[in-house]
């Protein structure tokens, strides 16, 4: 083969080499250059506790979509922190930089992650998107010839996609979007759980068990309403362990049920009468202990087994957000703007931090979820934000997996492919070579 012929090749090789590491290099600077809107850093509210042995709370990014910022709680998946937005947005950020990796545009409620998948819903209409590009996959229009709507968060679990409605309970395959079963139950306000085989959901005044696979009822638990009552009490989502569901009720009271038959084995109640139209705080359950937030500020906190009391404590002043708990505390968000840390042993206020908006469960304009924590992060959404907090001196922040756009993919393969050539061709000149001087 000729010389001129070999080095083209190498020519060829080294370009591409170079365009791979500019390729490669350009995708990383995207990914961390910082396109977030800055907000108005929060200020920390003197609570007087004199005690040491907390973190008290440290900005460390914010994202502001400039309209509020959804129904449901964001969720965080491999290292990216996943949410919807009222201007019709699905938004990933990297969790430790708060810089944005994608928007989609189509939908505005609802987001469950996994199989590699988002799903979210636009009332009747539900999407599956990829979860590293927000490219959609598939969209059914899953309310044919009706008024209902979807009103939960949906859960994926056994490749099978839960979604409640004003009307029940359906099953979709997480593959294709094809409706598996429904299960028609009037009311269903919180996401299901799902527990092996078995998913249990909650509507106005019911708790059902049914087959995760085929929609058939296994038992049913009525919430008691006095008769002299005509509205409804709506039901939380749920807890679970060791064989028992634990809920609570707009009637101001937590349950505990037995998991397989639906039996009650105990229910407390721990707050006034709460608005019966809307979901309550659903029960955290850790350690054997549940703690629980209320629409009238009230926390309490029981001993899981019998439902005996160990302190309650009024914080806030209007709906509390499912807590959540990390190294003793407790973490709620308000609607009062505030988001609030108590200590799990005593009830004990540590501090509140005040946020742009208000934040809690409910669906009203203050209208966010559950914060998020992990390794001493903290991810809440307030108002027309997103914000991660350091609650824990010793915080991990989150990193994105490796992962390398399809284009890089191809362009690598052809490099190698290119460079295989060329060292074949080159051992054989040199050995051609060789060959000639040996004659």
């Amino acid at each position: 083969m000729p010389l001129k012929v070999v080095l083209k090749c190498h020519s060829v090789t080294l370009t591409a080499l170079f365009a791979v590491a500019i390729l490669f290099s350009s995708s990383f600077i995207l990914l961390s250059t910082n396109t977030a809107s800055p907000t108005t850093i929060p200020t920390i509210l003197d609570t007087g506790s004199s005690d040491d042995d907390f973190t008290a709370p440290e900005l460390l990014w914010n994202y502001n979509t400039k309209s509020r910022a959804g129904n449901a709680s964001p969720v965080l998946a491999r290292g990216v922190l996943y949410f919807t937005s009222d201007d019709d947005y699905v938004y990933a950020l990297n969790a430790a930089s708060g810089t944005i990796l994608w928007k989609a545009t189509y939908y505005h409620s609802f987001t469950a992650v996994g199989n590699g998948k988002i799903f979210v819903n636009d009332n009747r209409w539900m999407y599956a998107l990829d979860a590293r590009s927000g490219d959609k996959i598939w969209e059914k229009y899953v309310i044919p010839g009706g008024g209902d709507r979807i009103t939960t968060s949906s859960v994926i679990a056994n490749d099978i996609l839960y979604l409640g409605f004003e009307s029940g309970l359906r099953a979709l395959d997480a593959t294709t979007g094809d409706m598996l079963w429904h299960y028609g139950l009037y009311g269903v306000v919180s996401s299901p759980l799902v527990v092996g085989d078995v998913v249990y959901v909650g509507a106005y005044n019911t708790v059902v068990a049914l087959d995760a696979h085929e929609g058939s009822e296994i038992w049913n638990y009525s919430v008691e309403v006095p008769s002299s009552d005509s509205r409804v009490s709506s039901v939380s989502s749920f807890a679970f362990d060791a064989g028992l569901l634990y809920f609570c009720a707009a009637d101001g009271g937590v349950y505990a049920l037995e998991a397989d038959s639906g039996k009650k084995v105990w229910n407390y109640t721990y707050a006034p009468d709460m608005s019966r139209f809307s979901a309550p705080s659903g029960p955290l359950l850790s350690d054997g202990l549940l703690y629980m937030g209320s629409d009238t500020g009230d926390v309490c906190a029981l001993n899981a087994s019998d439902g005996t009391k160990l302190w309650n404590s009024v914080i806030g002043k209007s709906s509390l957000s499912v807590p959540a708990f990390y190294e003793g505390v407790l973490y709620f968000g308000s609607d009062d703007g505030n988001l609030y840390a108590l200590d799990v042993a005593s009830g004990l206020e540590l501090w509140r931090y005040t946020l742009s908006r208000p934040i809690s469960w409910n669906w009203g304009f203050g209208g966010v979820g559950t914060p998020v924590i992990c390794d001493g992060v903290l991810f809440v959404r307030s108002g027309e934000g997103v914000f991660a907090l350091a609650v824990s001196s010793s915080f991990v922040l989150p990193s994105l997996p490796f992962y390398l756009p399809p284009f890089l993919v191809l362009l690598i393969i052809v490099v190698v492919v290119v460079v295989v050539v060329c060292c074949v061709c080159f051992y054989l000149l040199r050995r051609r070579k060789r060959s000639n001087k040996s004659k």
